[in-house]
């Protein structure tokens, strides 16, 4: 499901970002956490009222990770929270997220992003877009277009039956 796109499906929600953020600002005092946080009021995003929130990780860089055994870029992508593309870009020897990178010294980023620009529903504080800049700039947009907070789950929805499945 990734679709030539940076993150798989399950990568692009709210879980997997508020594990990113929260990895970017783990261990930082109160000061730099306070430095690292910019709260820019409400803005209107496609018509919506969302509050714009930046964080800026001023450690971002780039460093150098040895791959244990069994890992690659998928698993090394998820281990230290980074972009899965980061890695492939940053290492001419890697092409493909699945393959095993045993033995190889990999250049990675330090965290996912240098900057993260988000505006969040200001009723629901969902994300509805996100960028992400690195040391050359934006990497990754996304616009999440229809969001549902607490759907209805009718009968058939956990029934294997459901031919909306299609299995």
């Amino acid at each position: 499901m990734r679709n030539n796109r940076h993150n798989t499906i399950l990568e692009a929600g709210g879980t997997y970002l508020a594990t990113v953020i929260h990895t970017m600002l783990t261990g930082l005092d109160s000061a730099s956490l306070a430095a690292s946080i910019r709260y820019e009021g409400i803005v209107t995003f496609e018509g919506k009222p969302c509050h714009k929130v930046v964080v800026e990780n001023d450690d971002y860089a780039l460093t150098s990770y040895k791959v244990l055994p069994g890992e690659t870029v998928r698993s090394i992508a998820f281990k230290l929270n980074v972009a899965e593309y980061k890695i492939i870009e940053l290492n001419e020897a890697v092409d493909d997220f699945d393959e095993n990178l045993e033995g190889l010294t990999l250049t990675v980023p330090n965290s996912y992003s240098k900057k993260t620009i988000l505006h969040l529903d200001q009723k629901h504080l969902m994300p509805w877009f996100m960028e992400n800049y690195d040391e050359r700039g934006l990497f990754s947009s996304y616009r999440y277009a229809s969001i549902t907070v607490n759907p209805p789950i009718d009968e058939n929805t956990f029934n294997p039956d459901n031919p909306a499945y299609g299995f």
